[in-house]
């Protein structure tokens, strides 16, 4: 009988390289995909072979091996390229051939294991210079850690060895972005490096990704890949079982997506989860008897809690003359200086950044968009005899969180155009491209110095907020700070004096004062936070616990707002008024349904939580072969039924049937896959087809409904 795999790679012939020299990947991949063109394919192992290679002998170290896992990672490729996006397939195959050579050194320490062998008899490959032995096997798994969009520039250029023309036009940007981006991708996977335990300067870090670059694959390897009768029997088992992981893997992610679809259609809402890490919880930090978050706070992971607090300006790209930019038309300057190093503070739906214009600085977060938007306004105050103008300019822009850090593309206030993507723009571009991350411990402490400084001096108090009452404050409302003491006057009670301490690290900013006499018991600790806003500072003091964040406190507690002395008044309310709220869509009203209805309901949603279980129950039984894989598909399916029973509406349903025809293509094509090699059966094939068409029946149904 004729092995599956063999037969897959039986057509592709011999190794030619006829008419292939001018033709990019992606379209090699196409040809493939369509004729099954054994010279397309040959071209594919003899470019893309050394990147593959190279993962392969720095996670094995022995040749056996590393042959094998070669030839595992393109007879996956000859199997699964129906599934692989050809503009993406150099980063496809890179994170195929770490897999497999992962899995051939899991089976290697086993082998091991059970033959109880101290020293693997090996046949070396070509060893590293002694300089790069050490740690060319973590540079895999430092590639790993770094993002799809870091990664990409050195998977190219270094272990690829495009040139830099080639590696530009595949991403689809400049030269000299790419050659910009190569560098940051670098200093980046030294920096993951060194966490491993590999400290590298940056040219030996260069001079072993062009060794590795170079990397030549043996010619024999190479011509038994593509002849399928030369295929090791051990590649052709590496593969499968590598095959069935993935396959595996995919069905994780579908039913955590089945999951998080049931419930919010249970719910009556579609939900689209957000990307970035967890916020800093306030109120883990936060003593029992705290003022609860009011009902307008952010949600502990909500981007408008994850911007709060102070950010430093990483890196910026700005187009030429920007600079800082010159004052727009009613506006003060800006303070100037380089938007490298800036900090950009954002407290209580305002900002400050010494970038931007003079005023009040205010912003408004909208994550309802791709790519999410942010508006920066910025708020002048005209005089004329005993009236106030104010003049507010709007700087459309857009934001995203990624690894923990915090990516602005700054529009532009006189076109009123707001940029569309993250990728720099050219030279003649009007966008500012800024990357801002969170101060480490030496720069938050100078930081603290700084702000420390800014805070000495008088400020007048002119509002207060008292449990969800603001009014104007009286004139006795004073704060006086010298040093690291200060003087605290408010109307009706005696006058705090204390000594301070500042965190500008938390979120917000934490201030603790220690009372020194007068008014309070003198060491009393009297716990609070506190936003300088430019000339403008906010003020809370908890009692016996620190209020959560301004919101919580304007609701349970009180907040002061300053102005530097010097400073009107009047002029500082109008500077300080928030700003229109943002029009909002009315809420839909829903019909009113019978208790008989309300309990159907209640039924219904049970059954969905039910089935969910049952299909996690049942997802790991099949993980370890307990079960055939098609009892997975059918409790996917009434899952899926379950779900349109709580749908309420049209697009509710529609959503839920699209899901469930998207889940049982990739089932389909599963299947057919790991038939064909074998593991597999006709009838498990032929079940999923029918669920599909199933799905597919319906979603015509629906469609044809008015």
């Amino acid at each position: 009988m004729i092995d599956p795999s063999a037969r897959t790679l039986t057509r592709l012939g011999r190794l030619v390289g006829d008419g292939t020299k001018s033709v990019s990947d992606a379209d090699l991949l196409r040809r493939y995909m369509a004729t099954r063109d054994g010279t397309a394919f040959a071209a594919l192992v003899r470019r893309l072979g050394p990147m593959v290679f190279g993962v392969c002998r720095r996670t094995l170290g022995h040749a056996q091996d590393a042959e094998d896992a070669f030839q595992a990672t393109f007879l996956i490729l000859a199997r699964k390229a129906h599934a692989v996006r050809p503009d993406s397939l150099s980063r496809w195959l890179y994170r195929v051939a770490v897999r497999v050579a992962n899995k051939a050194r899991v089976r290697r320490a086993r082998r091991m294991a059970v033959e109880r062998e101290v020293e693997y008899a090996s046949e070396p490959i070509a060893a590293p210079a002694p300089g790069l032995r050490d740690w060319l096997p973590l540079l895999d798994a430092a590639l790993e850690r770094l993002s799809d969009r870091d990664r990409r520039p050195i998977l190219l250029c270094d272990l690829l060895g495009r040139s830099r023309a080639e590696a530009a036009a595949e991403l689809g940007i400049a030269e000299g972005t790419l050659s910009s981006r190569l560098a940051r991708s670098r200093d980046k996977l030294r920096t993951k490096l060194a966490r491993l335990g590999a400290a590298l300067s940056l040219p030996t870090l260069a001079a072993g990704l062009a060794d590795e670059a170079v990397a030549t694959v043996p010619a024999s390897l190479i011509q038994s890949t593509i002849a399928a009768e030369s295929t090791a029997a051990a590649a052709r088992e590496l593969a499968e079982g590598v095959m069935r992981t993935m396959f595996l893997a995919k069905f994780t992610k579908l039913a955590l997506i089945g999951a998080c679809l049931a419930g919010a259609v249970a719910a009556g809402v579609i939900w689209l989860p957000g990307t970035g890490s967890n916020p800093t919880a306030i109120a883990k930090e936060t003593p029992k008897g705290a003022p609860p978050a009011g009902k307008d706070s952010p949600k502990a992971d909500s981007d408008l809690a994850r911007i709060q607090g102070t950010w430093l300006i990483e890196s910026a790209q700005v187009p030429d003359g920007s600079g800082p930019r010159r004052p727009m038309p009613g506006f003060g300057p800006s303070r100037g200086g380089s938007w490298l190093g800036a900090t950009m503070t954002f407290a209580d739906g305002r900002v400050d950044c010494g970038m931007f214009p003079s005023g009040s600085q205010f912003f408004r977060l909208d994550p309802g968009h791709d790519p999410k938007r942010i508006d920066f306004t910025f708020r002048d105050v005209q005089s004329g005899g005993t009236r106030y103008r104010a003049i507010e300019a709007i700087r459309p822009s857009i934001y995203r969180f990624d690894e923990g850090k915090l990516q602005i593309v700054l529009g532009d206030e006189e076109l009123r155009a707001r940029p569309d993507s993250f990728e720099p723009g050219g030279k003649a571009s009007p966008f500012i491209y800024l990357t801002l991350r969170r101060p480490n411990s030496e720069e938050a402490k100078s930081l603290q110095y700084t702000e420390q400084a800014l805070l000495q001096g008088t400020w007048n108090g002119f509002l207060e907020t008292l449990k969800g009452e603001e009014r104007a404050a009286t004139s006795e409302l004073k704060l006086v700070v010298k040093g690291d003491r200060l003087r605290f006057d408010r109307t009706g009670t005696d006058s705090l004096h204390a000594t301070f301490s500042l965190d500008i690290s938390a979120r917000p900013w934490r201030i603790d004062l220690t009372a020194t006499g007068d008014g309070v018991k003198k060491g009393q600790l009297v716990p609070g936070i506190i936003a300088r806003l430019g000339e403008f500072l906010l003020l809370s003091l908890g009692t016996e616990s620190r209020p959560a964040n301004f919101e919580a406190a304007r609701k349970d507690g009180t907040v002061y707002v300053f102005v530097r002395e010097g400073r009107s008044t009047r002029t500082a309310m109008e500077f300080w008024k928030p700003l229109t709220p943002a029009p909002t869509a009315p809420a839909r009203e829903t019909p009113a349904k019978s208790d008989n209805n309300k309990r159907l309901r209640e039924l219904q949603q049970e059954r969905v939580k039910a089935l969910e279980e049952q299909s996690q129950g049942q997802f790991e039984r099949v993980k370890i072969g307990k079960d055939p894989l098609i009892q997975l598909i059918n409790v996917m399916q009434e899952l899926a039924e379950a779900r349109l029973e709580v749908a309420e509406n049209r697009e509710q349903r529609m959503a839920a049937i699209e899901s469930l025809l998207k889940d049982c293509r990739l089932v389909e094509d599963q299947l057919r896959d790991l038939q064909a090699a074998g593991l597999q059966t006709k009838q498990g094939v032929a079940q999923a087809k029918s669920a599909r068409l199933k799905a597919e029946i319906q979603l015509e149904k629906l469609k044809a409904e008015k």
